[in-house]
């Protein structure tokens, strides 16, 4: 029977064979350069790398790492789902008779409640349940509910006090602020326009049930540092846009706009005596742009090339505005201006690229970053005067009259979690979409 026999290799062969194999590769970073290396990662690789050792647990939950982290982290877009069809008890109040429980559709449900994320945070109302708001952060998936209001009918908002380390939601109620000073049953805050985070306050716009000779509209700025509250003069042309609203139409239509007229409308004595209702104009928005409280003024239903324009807070004391950019399409970009004509809102999110947008019109070259209720995002070039669509929801056109809400969020990525958060169930959904600047 043959036996196979290998030879036994010699001490001088294995040391080549030894030589030859290379050595494992062991390299230890400086314990000061292990931070510059987790901030450069997305979030989800932390989410794993932050369960590695202690140090690095430590390391990632700091809140000057979660600072720096969502400062270099690039803005990503992202589509809140609207939940389906459904019918829910809300209360509706009409005239100055006690609020009723009324079965009727949830509209905009679930619905982001500012113009622009906190920190990488989203404030979500959902009219139809106890909690009413929720704080969700995009990245991670996590939710909290918030306690429901012991005041109905409170306009809510989210902050971040920078000093302090601490968010804040804060409210008023919609038609009576006791802490606003002067603030009185005439002053309502317009719930058709979305409150802004910006210069450490939260801001809401109100206008007056009054003449409007009574009185200008305005902002109502909530401050987090010492929680007080004021009243900011808008730009001169907040009153000279109030437009006419006639009540006509069928007669079963009827209550249903005096209820509108009680709601929102704003008495004002016309040139033969009689009383005119006017309401503040559709497209009217507050912006934050570069840290600073911005109103966008809605002009695209008047004459001219000029579709927007946003004007700029100066001095929050003299209630000072200058105008900061103009959005602007030649008539013959008749695609281009549907675009921004068509939807029932259209509110900057950003500012692009270096230069101007924060100086007056001498610097209004920086490109801007929009988006719509038509749940479409568009990028406007003031060099070129021209509007490119970056971003698009399928089905997300404004001809579904029950739902007009701002959809699409321009977030950074946020490792931002408190002590109650739960991973989401589905209930609030948000969709990442591809986007190319």
């Amino acid at each position: 029977m043959a036996t196979e026999t290998r030879p036994r290799a010699t001490k001088k062969k294995r040391k080549r064979q030894s030589a030859a194999e290379p050595a494992p590769c062991r390299v230890t970073l400086p314990d000061h350069l292990v931070p510059e290396v987790l901030v450069r990662l997305p979030a989800r690789s932390l989410a794993r790398l932050r369960c590695v050792c202690l140090s690095w647990h430590a390391e990632v939950s700091s809140r000057g790492f979660q600072e720096r982290h969502h400062a270099a982290a690039a803005a990503k877009l992202a589509f809140l789902r609207p939940a389906p069809a459904h019918m829910a008890y809300l209360q509706v109040r009409r005239g100055n008779r006690r609020p009723a429980q009324w079965l009727t559709s949830c509209k905009d449900c679930p619905g982001v409640v500012g113009s622009k994320p906190c920190s990488g945070l989203v404030l979500v109302r959902t009219p139809c349940e106890d909690a009413g708001f929720s704080v969700c952060n995009p990245t991670t998936g996590e939710v909290l509910h918030l306690p429901p209001s012991h005041q109905k009918r409170c306009a809510t908002g989210l902050g971040f006090h920078a000093p302090a380390g601490v968010f804040k939601a804060g409210g008023c109620r919609r038609r009576r602020s006791s802490a606003a000073g002067d603030f009185s049953d005439d002053d309502v805050i317009d719930t058709h326009v979305q409150p802004v985070f910006a210069d450490g306050c939260l801001h809401w716009s109100f206008f007056r049930r009054k003449h409007v000779d009574s009185g200008p509209h305005g902002v109502l700025s909530f401050c987090l540092a010492d929680e007080s509250f004021r009243r900011v003069a808008q730009p001169a042309f907040a009153a000279a846009d109030l437009v006419p609203y006639e009540i006509n139409g069928p007669e079963q239509q009827h209550e249903f706009q005096l209820w509108l007229r009680h709601a929102r409308g704003v008495r004002s004595s016309g040139s033969g005596g009689e009383e005119a209702v006017v309401v503040p104009p559709v497209g009217t928005a507050l912006a934050e742009l570069d840290g600073r409280l911005c109103v966008t003024r809605d002009v695209r239903h008047h004459r001219g090339d000029v579709l927007f324009e946003i004007w700029r807070l100066l001095d929050y004391e003299a209630g000072r505005w200058s105008l900061d950019y103009l959005v602007d399409l030649a008539p013959e970009l008749v695609a281009e201006r549907e675009r921004l004509t068509a939807p029932w809102l259209v509110v900057p999110l950003r500012y692009l690229d270096g230069g101007g947008g924060g100086g007056g019109l001498q610097g209004r070259k920086r490109k801007l970053f929009l988006a719509t209720t038509a749940r479409e995002a568009h990028v406007y070039d003031p060099d070129s005067g021209t509007l490119r669509t970056v971003a698009s929801v399928a089905g997300g056109g404004d001809g579904n009259s029950e739902d007009n809400s701002l959809r699409l969020v321009l977030y950074q990525e946020s490792l931002v979690r408190f002590a109650d958060m739960k991973r989401n169930k589905g209930e609030i959904e948000f969709l990442k979409l591809e986007y190319e600047l």
